[in-house]
């Protein structure tokens, strides 16, 4: 399923990559240059990646529970087609606020993750740092009004998952819920 995301994003990207710079060019036309959108590009192409790494330190249980919730929040966010830059609408560029939320819920659920963690499933740590440096230089074509949003609705599920997990044993329900699944 990832793969067929990725590959759609690439076929997009290729339809639509003129109707992307008329974008950004509204968004930092200063900055605006082959190489920031070879950033852009590879910043949306990599975002399937950064899911299934999230996605299997989840399922192996080496993210804290917090993580694991903010992680559904990014899905459900991922998967509605109206959220703040609708792909329908935007093309190409309204990906980019799906990859900004996937890259800021990433950096905050795999600070404390160690590489040898990520490399014992095969995952490459190299690729989680890459794209998060993509991070740095994206955001400033992603829209301040869009930042501005993400950013304070991802600070509310963060510490709502942070005030859950602090009352409830995540783990414990886990458990409980695959042993009775057996």
């Amino acid at each position: 399923m990832l793969d067929a995301f990725y590959n759609q994003l690439k076929e997009d990207f290729n339809q639509e990559r003129d109707r992307l710079e008329q974008f950004l060019k509204k968004t930092n036309p200063q900055l605006l240059n082959e190489s920031s959108i070879v950033a852009i590009r590879d910043f949306v192409l990599g975002m399937p990646e950064i899911i299934k790494v999230l996605n299997t330190l989840i399922m192996r249980q080496k993210l804290r529970p917090e993580a694991r919730m903010v992680f559904g929040f990014l899905v459900s966010y991922l998967l509605d087609p109206q959220d703040l830059l609708p792909e329908e609408t935007f093309g190409f560029f309204g990906y980019l606020d799906d990859a900004y939320l996937t890259a800021r819920v990433a950096k905050w659920a795999l600070k404390d993750t160690p590489d040898a963690d990520m490399e014992a499933f095969g995952l490459n740590p190299d690729a989680v740092s890459h794209y998060l440096a993509l991070l740095e230089r994206v955001k400033l074509f992603v829209p301040e009004d869009i930042k501005n949003q993400l950013n304070a609705v991802l600070k509310n599920v963060v510490d709502g998952a942070t005030m859950v997990s602090n009352h409830i044993d995540i783990n414990k329900i886990e458990t409980d819920y695959f042993k009775n699944k057996s």
